[in-house]
């Protein structure tokens, strides 16, 4: 039985959208078919810049609304505010709370959600690292925040 156009994407339909992000100036993917942090971040800078609810998930629909554009009666473009993030979302922008906090940046409580405190926080990082200052969640902003919070080797 084939897969919903909603349901989770297989490998080969995360490939294609990464491929087309990266294609699209949306970061530093791998173009493995895997679904991690730096993919989710991503779709979910993608899902910002057209205004739809965070979700940080691939399906055959975002392909579709990415080649083609708003394919399913939703305007691009319309206002994301309100819309509260995924679960997966909400795990993203954690993780991206707990690298900010760890570098000294203050992005509010590690709840999940996308505060006005939060995307402050993403801008002065951005800003400090000579990124373009968006204040979303980007796989160029998980790729520096996950440098600047690995381990340093020892200089022995």
């Amino acid at each position: 039985m084939p897969a919903s156009p909603d349901s989770a994407a297989g490998a080969d339909t995360v490939r294609a959208i990464q491929r087309e992000l990266k294609l699209r100036g949306y970061g530093p993917l791998a173009g493995d078919g895997n679904l991690g942090l730096p993919t989710r971040a991503a779709i979910m800078a993608y899902e910002h810049d057209q205004g739809l609810a965070l979700t940080g998930e691939a399906s055959e629909r975002l392909l579709r609304r990415i080649l083609l554009g708003a394919t399913d009666g939703t305007a691009g473009g319309s206002s994301s505010a309100g819309k509260s993030p995924s679960p997966d979302a909400q795990q993203v922008i954690r993780t991206v709370q707990q690298w900010l906090t760890s570098l000294g940046y203050q992005p509010g409580r590690a709840e999940g959600q996308l505060t006005d405190q939060t995307v402050q926080a993403i801008r002065d990082f951005e800003v400090d690292r000579g990124l373009v200052p968006r204040g979303r969640i980007s796989a160029d902003l998980v790729a520096r925040l996950s440098e600047g919070t690995a381990p340093k080797p020892s200089r022995r």
